[in-house]
This record gives C-alpha cells, structure tokens and sequence, in this order.
C-alpha cells in the first residue's frame, strides 16, 4: 500500500503535466476552426476551406485569391455562365477550371477547392461560397460589416459620425467595416444595418408606415 502511495504520489505531477499538453494540444487543433458560426452548404465548404487554409497558414493568400475570382465572376461574363451551365459536364468543368485558374498563380488550395466545387456540381455557388468566406475572415480579423443607405451621397464628415455613432454597437477589441450605398427610393433619410442590427429611418419607410394606417381605418 505503501509502495502504491509512493508511485501514486511521483505520478502525480506527471499526470498534470501530460493533462496540460493534451489540453494545449486540443486547443492549438481546435484554433483553426472558423471563428463564427454559419450554417448552410454555402457555409460548409466555406467552413472546410477556411480549416484547411488557416492549418497551411494561407488564409490570406486564399482571401486574395477569392477576391480576384469573385472581380472575374462579375466583370468576366463569360466565366459566370461556365460555371453555372448545367449543360457543361463536372469533369470538362474541372478541366476548365484547372486551364483558367491554374496560370493565374492561384495558391494551390484555391485551385483545389474549386475543383472539389464543380466535381461535387456546386460550380455555380462559388460567388456564394466566396461570400460566405468573406463573412469568416472578416470575422477573424475582427471586423463588424456595416451598411448603411441613403438618398443622397453622403459626405465624408457624416460618415465619420455615423461610425462613432456605430462603435456602441460592437464589442471591445472590435472594428468597423462600413459600406455605403445610395438609394435614392428610400426618398430621404438612412437605413443602417450594424451587424445583424437593422435600422430603417427612410422617409418611404415612414410613408408606408402612414399609408398602412390610413389603409386600416379606411
């Protein structure tokens, strides 16, 4: 008894530092995980290539990467319906994409990961899934989107109050990424989005509002 006291006792200290390592070693795996949940297939491969590119430490390359691709599925016309045409095989789509992107110097995940798009007929979701991808790293560095529309364009001293005005609406150690839009049907005023905060203070908004009450006591 005396003796399994002793061994108990020399291996206790052992145990809590092979309990430490274990616990370091989880948490480093488990540190290349997407930052924010999202769900859906667009999210999924998302979320698959997010893991895959933070373990390789390409994260940025790749976000680069994505951004050219989704410029060319604006501006190239012709890329968009390739990868949408239900008519193209998966393999002649693999095949294509290997041909266009393969000499543009794309890191070989984003090659890859595309490829894994149109074998599994999900060619046409790219935009979609590169949205999606957006949304995780914006996240991991961060960064809260923000949106706000209005009538008119706005000028750069309204902007800077409308970000200091935002900032109680996000966390500490958080920042901003403000996109603005006009829209001039909204007739007047602002319809701000923090996050999944919505604010609509436009003037056709209040107008509908006053239209269905006019409506119902009629």
């Amino acid at each position: 008894m005396l003796a399994f006291r002793s061994f108990a006792a020399r291996s206790a200290p052992l145990a809590r530092t092979f309990a430490k390592k274990a616990a370091k070693a989880e948490a480093a795996a488990g540190s290349h995980n997407p930052p924010i949940q999202l769900f859906g297939m667009e999210a999924k491969y998302a979320n698959a290539i997010y893991t895959s590119a933070s373990k390789a430490g390409s994260l940025a390359k790749v976000e680069k990467d994505f951004k050219n691709i989704q410029d060319n599925l604006s501006n190239a016309k012709g890329f968009a319906d390739f990868l949408e045409d239900p008519t193209v095989t998966r393999e002649n789509k693999v095949r294509g994409i290997n041909d266009l992107v393969g000499k543009a110097g794309y890191d070989k995940l984003t090659t890859a990961f595309l490829c894994v798009l149109a074998e599994n007929g999900r060619a046409g979701a790219t935009g979609k899934v590169i949205d999606t991808f957006s949304e995780l790293m914006m996240a991991h560095r961060g960064e809260v989107p923000a949106k706000v529309v209005s009538a008119e364009p706005l000028t750069d001293k309204q902007v800077k109050a409308l970000q200091e005005s935002m900032k109680s609406y996000i966390g500490e150690g958080q920042t901003l990424s403000l996109d603005t839009e006009v829209d001039p049907s909204i007739l007047g005023g602002l319809r701000v989005q923090v996050g999944d905060r919505y604010i609509d203070l436009s003037i056709s908004s209040k107008i509908q509002k006053i239209h269905g009450v006019l409506s119902g006591a009629i």
